[in-house]
């Protein structure tokens, strides 16, 4: 049920005299809550400005959980490959979103290649501590994205081979 069904019912019962107009905007003012800022700047530009930041705070959300899902390979095999992905190409007609789906790709294609290259070094014995370091790196770079996407900035990942041309 959306809100301004809440607010005729409200309405119908203010009517009715069931509830007195106090009680009226009072349950009114506590249902457009969620969506009106605190501070009264009256009229129209009052909702927009609300709905514009709930939308952004959306993305933001929504970027925070596309640096953080390669984390998934940890629980589920694959998923850290998959979910990525999906939720890059659900998203994708934001330019916010494509911009930090852009950046997990690079960097989950370069750590694969990054990962192979130092396979092959361990016959070396030079790859076995960059086996180490791409294992602390594949963990604390998406929650170093994650951190920046929330606050709302695209964080271009070190050591990443740009495959996708990032905004």
């Amino acid at each position: 049920m959306s809100i301004a069904d809440e607010i005729r019912k409200l309405d119908a019962l203010r009517q009715e005299g069931t509830i007195t107009d106090a009680e009226f905007e009072q349950a009114k003012q506590s249902l457009l809550a969620p969506i009106l800022p605190s501070a009264p700047m009256g009229g129209l530009f009052c909702s927009i400005e609300a709905r514009c930041r709930n939308w952004c705070k959306r993305e933001n959300i929504w970027a925070t959980a596309l640096h953080l899902s390669p984390l998934l390979g940890y629980l589920i095999p694959v998923a850290g490959l998959v979910a990525p992905v999906v939720l890059w190409q659900m998203k994708k007609e934001s330019p916010l979103i494509d911009g930090h789906g852009r950046a997990v790709m690079n960097w989950i294609l370069s750590q694969i290649i990054l990962w192979g290259i130092s396979a092959v070094l361990c016959l070396f014995l030079v790859g076995i501590p960059m086996l180490w370091v791409m294992g602390i790196l594949v963990v604390v770079f998406p929650i170093i994205g994650a951190v920046h996407a929330y606050e709302g900035r695209v964080w271009r990942y070190p050591l990443c081979f740009r495959f996708f041309r990032e905004m």
